[in-house]
Order: C-alpha cells, then structure tokens, then sequence
C-alpha cells in the first residue's frame, strides 16, 4: 500500500438515494403551491365578481323598497329582492371563508418547503 490509496470506498448508493428522494419531496411541494396561488387568484376574482354581484342586488333591493313604499311593486318582489341579498351575501362571505382558508395552506406549505430545501442541503452535503 502506498500514499495516497485508497482505504476505503463508502457506497453511495443510499446517499444519493436520500437526496433524490429530498429533491422529489420539495419539487412535489413547489408544484403544491403553485396549484395553491392558482386557486387564490380564482377565488380572489370570483369573490370580486361576487361582491360585485352583491351590490347590485342591494342597489335592486332599495329600488324595490322604495317602489314597496309607494305602492308600486308587491311584497313578493320586496322579498325575493331581499333573499337575492342574503345569498349573494352568503356567496360572498363563503368565497372570502375559502381565501382564508387557501391562505392558510399556503403558509403550511411554504413551511414544508423551507424544511424539504433543508433536508436536500443536508442530503448534498452527506453525498
């Protein structure tokens, strides 16, 4: 045996395993948030369609009020005008429940994507 020979050869093998496996990990997760922002961008434009849609059925609501006051419209017309409020309301505040909630899972998998960037630093430096 001379200088320089080698002593032993460690199997990578389970090494660059590990590291693959890290780099599916958070590839998997990259794709998750990126499907994620795709849904916020969805429910923030249909919660603004809804709010839209919530207005105009305020603004038809007292124009139906008004008509009710002086006699020209029925009292069916005053609430069907005002149920059309309520649920558009009821639309509105779900879609805004569903931004939350989006939100919220987002932040977990920026979470995980910080401890997968980890694992895979940790995977190249034992390879």
């Amino acid at each position: 045996m001379e200088k320089g020979d080698e002593l032993v050869e460690i199997d990578d093998f389970q090494f660059k395993g590990a590291l693959r496996e890290a780099q599916a990990n958070r590839d998997e997760v990259l794709a998750r948030i990126k499907e994620n922002k795709s849904r916020i961008s969805m429910e923030k434009a249909k919660f603004q369609r809804l709010t839209e849609q919530l207005e105009l059925a305020r603004s038809d609501f007292d124009r139906i009020s008004g008509l009710r006051a002086k006699g020209t419209s029925t009292q069916k017309q005053l609430d069907d005008r005002a149920m059309s409020v309520s649920q558009r309301a009821q639309a509105a505040e779900q879609s805004q429940n569903n931004l939350q909630s989006e939100d919220a899972k987002l932040e977990q998998q920026n979470a995980s994507l910080a401890r997968l960037n980890w694992r895979v630093e940790l995977a190249e430096r034992n390879l």
